[in-house]
């Protein structure tokens, strides 16, 4: 696929570079952020979100208890090579903290704290941060769509300039990430003052560029997942990609009709998904 600018009204939209059959893959990405609501923590993998009605139970945290892992993802994350497993992201991103304390359990608050996860790893490696691994798939205009940096691109025609809002914003940034007894605290005022800013935009992106998973049986919402790549598809009600969450928790993304070379390629917004 390749991503393209419309206009300055419109923004980008992606573009499929050759013909595709229904259920030919675009592209497959490991999500920024994901997580589950609170309520349903016990309920269902806290990777890829799916019920352990279906799939027994792996690992669960030893100290909060409730973020867990079902055999599929354990297994697939012990044949990869990764630095992290995701018990280690869940309590170095202070999401298992979180929990503990039972305060501030939305969402929100824990998919903040994943990206500045990933921001303390990008400054460790002086890297971009990029997750996906998934990045030759798409064709950009922009450079990379991916990681933070990809999030950091994100633009949304909601995005508020009142200064009342975006303080109200600050303020919870630095309750999320700035804890009394947070060791993490970056001690230079500039820079300190420099990540609150981009905690605002991630905020503000938060807002329109998540992927709300749904119960397939109950169609509850059940929890959250953040892409910069997934987030920059147009809508359409006659969609011609449909979207799915793989074993692992790696958003995949396939043609759901056929499509020629140069159409648009648009998701539909809802929660449905495939």
């Amino acid at each position: 696929v390749r991503l393209s600018q419309l206009d300055a009204r419109r923004g980008r939209e992606y573009i499929a570079c050759k013909d595709m059959n229904p259920g030919d893959v675009l592209f497959e990405v490991e999500p920024l952020a994901a997580v589950l609501r609170h309520e349903y923590l016990e309920k269902y993998c806290s990777v890829c979100f799916v019920s352990f009605d279906y799939e027994d139970q792996a690992q669960i945290c030893d100290s909060c208890k409730l973020f867990s892992i079902c055999k599929e993802c354990d297994s697939l994350q012990s044949k990869t090579d990764a630095e992290s497993t995701f018990l280690d992201i869940h309590k170095q991103s202070g999401e298992c903290e979180v929990l503990q304390k039972g305060q501030m359990l939305d969402t929100t608050t824990r998919m903040l704290r994943r990206l500045y996860y990933h921001h303390l790893q990008a400054e460790v490696k002086k890297t971009s941060s990029d997750v996906s691994g998934e990045q030759s798939a798409i064709l950009s205009e922009f450079g990379s769509v991916s990681g933070l940096v990809g999030l950091d691109k994100l633009e949304t025609h909601a995005q508020s300039k009142d200064k009342a809002t975006l303080d109200s914003y600050r303020e919870y940034a630095k309750t999320v990430l700035f804890p009394e007894e947070n060791s993490e605290v970056p001690s230079d005022e500039g820079n300190r003052n420099k990540l609150l800013d981009r905690a605002v935009a991630w905020i503000q992106a938060m807002q329109h560029n998540q992927h709300a998973v749904t119960d397939d049986l109950s169609g509850d919402v059940i929890g959250n997942m953040m892409t910069p790549e997934g987030s920059l598809f147009n809508h359409s009600c006659r969609p011609n990609v449909a979207w799915c969450v793989g074993r692992g928790g790696r958003l995949r993304f396939v043609a759901s009709q056929a499509v020629t070379a140069g159409t648009p390629l648009c998701i539909t917004y809802p929660s449905e998904h495939c």
